[in-house]
């Protein structure tokens, strides 16, 4: 019985950085797509690339798979990118986004409230991920709070992925509960 003790944190700790490691290739794999993407999108060539560099067999081996994939397609002697190949680097600039503070809060919360349909249950999931990852709180089922606009760029990505049309905005100057949304949204201690 005791051994079982001492393994099982252990194998957790294996898991976890297998993981890990899993996590960071897909996500190496990610930006190496996403530059191949752009080399060709600028030159109509993969040898184009900015930022890490990537090895030979790692650029053949993600070449051959973005042409699997449907991202790019030979026209002539150059690549061009695809309706999905642009379709994913459209993706990677949604994703890049992000909520610009002004220097001083102007005591107004800015809600996202939405109604999205089961059937675009998808669509709902990387919505809310991607307005906690914006730094939205979660007000209530549905309904999210910002204390800077953020209309814009939700509104961004409720068009990209077409659920546009289940989504409202308010701005109000009274709220209930603000001293909670004060404390978890530090940044507004500078009051007037």
């Amino acid at each position: 019985m005791g051994k079982y003790v001492v393994i099982f944190p252990l194998s957790i700790y294996l898991v976890t950085q297998i993981m890990s490691s899993k996590r960071a290739a897909a996500k190496l794999g990610r930006e190496l797509t996403i530059s191949l993407l752009e080399a060709v999108k600028i030159s109509g060539n993969t040898q184009n690339f900015s930022g890490k560099e990537f090895s030979q067999k790692q650029i053949v081996r993600r070449e051959y798979e973005v042409k699997r994939l449907g991202f790019i397609r030979k026209n002539n002697d150059a690549y061009v990118l695809t309706v999905k190949g642009q379709r994913q680097l459209n993706e990677e600039a949604i994703w890049k986004l992000a909520v610009k503070t002004p220097k001083s809060w102007d005591e107004r919360w800015h809600l996202v409230l939405f109604d999205i349909p089961t059937r675009r249950k998808k669509y709902r999931d990387v919505l809310r991920l991607r307005m906690r990852e914006l730094g939205l709180e979660l007000y209530q089922d549905s309904v999210w709070v910002h204390p800077f606009p953020i209309e814009e760029i939700i509104s961004e990505i409720a068009r990209f992925y077409m659920i546009e049309k289940y989504i409202s905005f308010a701005e109000v100057t009274k709220l209930t509960g603000t001293n909670a949304l004060r404390e978890k949204f530090s940044v507004l201690t500078n009051k007037k």
